[in-house]
């Protein structure tokens, strides 16, 4: 997958370049493996008929609630997208997650002890419930979605005909049908037919948003006061109340407004569940020799990461 971001991505922003890239010799040949991948599976998918309603029981309406059944180029597309949201995003997440606990060995620590407490010696942890009132855990998950959103750029929207801002307090602006040719948004003007986007990463490290140390790995910033309270560490020494900002309006690394991630729930779901069961039976720690600190300023950004490898070393426990 990662073999074709590059291509994709630029296509994505300047269209017109895929006729070069097709002139190229081996130029498309990412983007043709990726058209056949999803073409596949669209067809798999196609040959089982409704028999359950997942996503393609909607995107193919069997149902029949629509006027017109969506072409195959269509469903080719919204299949291969579907294949990258719900595979490339929670990869990425699990890797961050992981490289930022053998980092972190203290927060590595209370996490275990959280899940240890929760989830006897031998037993699977599947309680989903359970996992959803665990504090720690979703701190752990939240601050790492936080460092590390899995679309960093954020969702482009398309500014409609007729379209103008509906102003929600005084940094944030959703679009709205009204009569408005122009507008501004601080200082940039913005016309209909432009896209736009928030760019999620920049905004999730403002230190007008989350201070102190933005762009240091602190789960203890996400629990409620009554989980502070309870921490084992000195929580004032690490958020200091007269410096602490914690802006839940500017954290969305599952988008924003109408058209965010129709995958949040399963996915937050998905996150726990391996992270508690990686943990419950296997411990993680640094490689020794793995400049692991890189990984970090390794990362590129292609829409989605292109990734480098992370090494550590796993014992069962």
């Amino acid at each position: 997958m990662e073999g074709g971001i590059v291509s994709l991505a630029m296509v994505s922003h300047v269209p017109w370049m895929l006729k070069f890239l097709n002139a190229v010799s081996g130029g498309k040949e990412a983007i043709e493996r990726a058209r056949r991948l999803g073409r596949r599976k669209v067809s798999e998918r196609l040959k089982l008929g409704a028999r359950r309603k997942d996503l393609f029981y909607y995107l193919t309406d069997e149902e029949g609630t629509g006027r017109i059944r969506p072409s195959d180029a269509a469903l080719t597309s919204d299949g291969l997208l579907a294949i990258i949201a719900g595979s490339d995003t929670t990869s990425t997440t699990f890797m961050a997650l992981f490289w930022n606990l053998v980092k972190n060995p203290q927060a590595y620590a209370r996490l275990q002890r959280e899940i240890d407490a929760n989830f006897a010696r031998g037993e699977l942890p599947c309680d989903v419930n359970k996992m959803v009132e665990m504090g720690y855990l979703n701190a752990c998950i939240s601050e790492t979605l936080r460092l590390f959103p899995a679309l960093p750029s954020g969702s482009p929207r398309y500014v409609p005909l007729g379209g103008g801002p509906k102003v929600l307090g005084k940094q944030y602006a959703l679009f709205n049908r009204i009569s408005a040719a122009r507008f501004d948004i601080c200082t940039i003007s913005v016309v209909p037919g432009m896209q736009v986007l928030l760019h999620t990463w920049a905004i999730h490290r403002d230190p007008r948003y989350f201070s102190p140390s933005p762009d240091s790995f602190i789960p203890e910033r996400w629990l409620t006061p009554d989980e502070l309270s309870r921490a084992d560490i000195d929580v004032f020494k690490v958020l200091p109340p007269e410096t602490t900002v914690h802006d839940i309006n500017a954290y969305f690394p599952f988008s924003i407004g109408p058209a965010n991630c129709v995958g949040k729930n399963l996915a937050l779901m998905e996150m726990r569940m391996v992270v508690c069961q990686l943990l419950h039976l296997f411990r993680f720690s640094r490689f020794e020799g793995d400049p692991v600190d890189e990984w970090e300023h390794d990362l590129q950004e292609f829409l989605i990461y292109k990734k480098p490898d992370v090494f550590v070393r796993i014992e069962r426990r």
